[in-house]
C-alpha cells in the first residue's frame, strides 16, 4: 500500500488545483482507499507498472504492465556493457513479493551472467516514497 498518506493527499490536491487532464501513475501498490481517491478525481488515470486488482472495475483507470525482471536485467546489462561492475539497485520494501522481487531477479541474473558477485550492501530498500528514493 502507499506508505505516506500525506504525500498521496498532497498529490490529489495538486491534481485538483492544477485541473490536470490526466495522470500517469508509476510503480507502487494501491489500496482500495487510494483507488477510491483516484476514482473521485474524475480524470483518466493510467497505471504503469502498478500492482492493483481494481483497475478493470474503475472506468477512468487503464493499465500498462512491464516485464520488471527483463527491464532490470536489460538496465543492469547495459551498465555492464559500459564497463561498470560496481552496480547497486534501489528497491521498495524488503518484503515486496511483486515488482521489487521481479526487478531484483533481473538484476541478479545480469550480474551472475557477467560473473559479477552480488554485494548485499549494494541492495538498498526504500519505502515507495519520493523521500526514500533519494
Amino acid at each position: 500500500d502507499y506508505s505516506d498518506r500525506g504525500e498521496l493527499f498532497n498529490i490529489i490536491s495538486f491534481i485538483k488545483e492544477r485541473k490536470l487532464q490526466g495522470l500517469i501513475y508509476l510503480g507502487c501498490n494501491l489500496t482500495e482507499l487510494d483507488e477510491t481517491t483516484f476514482e473521485g478525481i474524475n480524470i483518466p488515470v493510467v497505471l504503469a507498472s502498478v500492482n492493483t486488482v481494481y483497475d478493470d472495475r474503475i472506468s477512468n483507470f487503464s493499465s500498462i504492465g512491464i516485464e520488471n525482471s527483463k527491464a532490470a536485467f536489460n538496465a543492469t546489462k547495459h551498465l555492464i556493457s559500459l564497463g561498470h561492475s560496481n552496480i547497486g539497485i534501489v528497491l521498495g520494501v524488503s518484503d515486496d513479493i511483486g515488482i521489487g522481487k521481479e526487478r531484483f531477479v533481473g538484476y541478479v541474473e545480469a550480474l551472475s551472467e557477467a560473473n559479477i558477485k552480488i554485494d548485499k550492501n549494494k541492495v538498498v530498500y526504500g519505502n515507495y516514497s519520493s523521500r526514500d528514493a533519494y
